[in-house]
């Protein structure tokens, strides 16, 4: 398309995208704004704004910075026509290769993207590291991950073809997910969660990542013990349940409503919501979502006094056991199933059972998990009156809580911290009550300035934030 020079006039939008380009070409020939700044006799500033997009730079500056780059506005503005839509070809091939991590083909996936080579200039680069992240995410290599994350964040703003693609908010619900499992900070996983709603598109690409921001909020505040805040968020997409597509993320609402419901004591509710959770697992054939649902079905019989029923539901997780992928799933019918047998005081299947917990929660990293598993240990060794044996346990839990969550420990396993070293006169007693003193003054301040995290004890349940 042929335009006069002098006819040419820019929308803020254009300027921001002219900007953009400009950046682009300028990184691509090496070249430093204060080497063209001198050549063109034009500040720093001025060349700054024009590739930030500052809608206040007029056409004349920009033509200047065209010539510098051995180009010309006529022909940037051209180029973004044509590079408004992404190659169709080569994105439906990385869709492609995206799809087989999700199939629980990483090793796959990686083979064909290390073929692939576009230029780093090059948007379609962006998504390929994009993916290479969700690689090392499937594999737990988290810093790596990270790395891809953060280098995408920091690309998009310079690539306006991804305007509406919602990757921003993709890197956001991983960089979460990164801070909950490698770094065990609940906050920081929040402030990612947060920070991916904030820039999600609602009439953008990947409409359906809000959801999974919205259960990732839930599983984090739930972790935290802010449950009617997690509430009030799973209600209102257990109301737009219909709306939701993928089967995996319907179930997942399902199954923290009813953990939340649990929590609340609403038996009767959360039973009604687990029967309809159940027949979507039956008819979608999805058995880790089958095993989440059972094991919260025996957690809520095990607290209305019906030991049977809930070791029934208990097993009927377990039964599934082969079906799922996802090993680390599997301690929580277990620890549940320890916990039973020890208020039966049928100490060996209990002891077997919390064993199997402890193995499968330390191997697969999941410090959430295996620090409940420690936890029901010292309760089953009160239980037979073993104090002695009961306190390396809780201080293994006590250690979690002071590095997971130094402002919020746990009150209930610093009690039975302090009662058992009482009990069995250890002089660390003097100095865990000094401690409980300490974080009680730390606790009343928070009340003060209106802030009050403090967790209760309470049995984990959620299941694991998603990926997109």
């Amino acid at each position: 398309m042929k335009r006069e020079q002098d006819d040419i006039s820019l929308t803020p939008e254009q300027i921001r995208k002219v900007g953009s380009v400009l950046q682009r070409l300028r990184l691509k020939g090496g070249h430093k704004l204060q080497v063209l700044a001198t050549m063109g006799n034009i500040s720093v500033a001025t060349l700054s704004n024009i590739e930030n997009g500052k809608d206040h730079v007029t056409v004349e500056k920009i033509e200047v910075y065209c010539k510098l780059l051995n180009t010309s506005l006529q022909y940037v503005l051209e180029l973004i026509e044509t590079a408004e839509t992404l190659n169709s070809k080569d994105l439906r091939y990385l869709n492609h290769v995206e799809r087989l991590i999700e199939l629980h083909s990483p090793d796959r996936a990686e083979e064909k993207l290390i073929q692939l080579t576009f230029d780093p200039y090059d948007p379609l680069y962006i998504v390929q590291q994009l993916i290479f992240g969700k690689c090392h995410i499937y594999r737990r290599n988290w810093n790596s991950a990270r790395k891809k994350f953060e280098y995408v964040l920091n690309q998009l703003n310079r690539h306006f073809e991804f305007d509406k693609s919602n990757l921003a908010a993709v890197c956001h619900l991983y960089l979460a997910k990164i801070a909950f499992f490698k770094d065990k900070n609940l906050i920081k996983a929040l402030d990612h969660i947060r920070l991916g709603k904030e820039v999600y598109q609602q009439d953008g690409d990947r409409a359906g990542i809000i959801y999974n921001l919205l259960i990732s909020e839930v599983i984090y505040l739930e972790k935290l013990d802010e449950d009617e805040d997690a509430l009030i968020i799973v209600r209102k997409m257990q109301e737009e349940i219909g709306l939701i597509d993928h089967i995996d993320t319907k179930l997942q609402v399902y199954a923290l409503h009813i953990l939340l419901l649990f929590k609340k004591r609403q038996f009767k509710e959360a039973r009604s919501y687990a029967n309809e959770a159940l027949e979507i697992t039956r008819t979608c054939n999805r058995p880790e979502q089958a095993l989440e649902i059972y094991t919260l079905l025996g957690a809520i019989y095990k607290e209305c006094g019906d030991l049977y029923e809930a070791e029934e539901y208990y097993l009927y997780a377990l039964d599934l056991e082969e079906l799922v992928s996802n090993e680390h799933l599997l301690a929580t019918p277990y620890m549940r199933l320890g916990e039973l047998y020890s208020l039966k005081e049928d100490w060996n299947r209990a002891k077997k059972m919390l064993d199997k917990a402890e193995k499968i929660s330390r191997e697969t990293e999941d410090p959430f998990r295996h620090m409940e598993v420690l936890e029901l240990y010292g309760d089953y060794y009160i239980r037979r009156n073993e104090l002695q044996e009961a306190i390396p346990y809780y201080e293994q839990v006590w250690d979690y809580e002071e590095r997971l969550h130094p402002e919020q420990p746990l009150p209930e396993v610093r009690e039975k911290l302090a009662f058992c070293y009482r009990a069995v006169n250890d002089p660390k007693f003097h100095k865990i009550v000094a401690r409980m003193l300490e974080l009680d003054v730390q606790l009343k301040l928070k009340i003060t300035k209106g802030v009050n995290n403090m967790p209760h004890h309470s049995m984990k349940l959620a299941g694991d934030p998603p990926n997109d």
